[in-house]
């Protein structure tokens, strides 16, 4: 994660939930500053407490919304959740509001989006549901979870990085290692911005079926 020049919401979490399960969790608070950073942390640590009580992903999240709710912050926190499965060779994927998981195989040197449904972001409504997807593990397949900051980073020109072009660079890259991988799409996205100011936290999760 690169952190803006003003205290942004971006924040991930990768926790152990069980004997053969493990959680992945990236989100994006609304809104910097302070109240966005206290957010942050109370999300976070709420998040943590009902990963190992809950073994639905949905669940999870339906509760983290109610509790989001019940502090009637007026703050937003869209999120996505995978929870991998060993011992059945898949992740189960849930989302309230976030960007869709993009998925890249390694011999193609493709990568598209994840068609999904999703949730509302947390916080946003009372009482919500948050479907979940059975997503199988697949040889020399990529997934990267990532917000905003890197879609919507804008050059000097007013010219958005975009979905199109960040789906191009990882599928170009996708044959690097893991660690190359990262550093060159955050890299990417941060030479976009050349001469600016970053205006939002960059964060990039891979996750690699290897």
């Amino acid at each position: 994660m690169i952190p803006a020049r003003h205290i942004g919401g971006d924040f991930y979490d990768l926790v152990p939930c069980g004997n053969d399960s493990f959680a992945i969790m990236i989100g994006d608070v609304s809104g910097k500053g302070v109240p966005a950073a206290l957010c942050m942390a109370m999300v976070s640590n709420e998040f943590r407490t009902l990963i190992q009580r809950e073994s639905k992903p949905s669940e999870v999240l339906k509760k983290l919304n109610r509790f989001l709710w019940s502090r009637q912050l007026k703050i937003f926190v869209t999120m996505t959740l995978l929870i991998y499965r060993k011992s059945e060779e898949c992740f189960y994927y849930v989302n309230a509001g976030h960007l869709p998981i993009l998925k890249a195989i390694r011999s193609r040197k493709e990568a598209r989006f994840l068609d999904f449904p999703s949730g509302p972001p947390l916080g946003a409504t009372p009482e919500a549901d948050f479907p979940e997807s059975r997503v199988p593990i697949e040889k020399e397949a990529v997934w990267l979870l990532y917000t905003d900051g890197i879609t919507e980073a804008r050059n000097k020109a007013g010219q958005m990085f975009g979905e199109e072009r960040f789906c191009q660079e990882v599928g170009n890259a996708v044959e690097n290692p893991v660690s190359e991988l990262l550093e060159g799409l955050v890299g990417r996205a941060v030479e976009f911005q050349v001469g600016k100011d970053l205006s939002d936290d960059l964060t990039l999760l891979v996750v690699n079926s290897d």
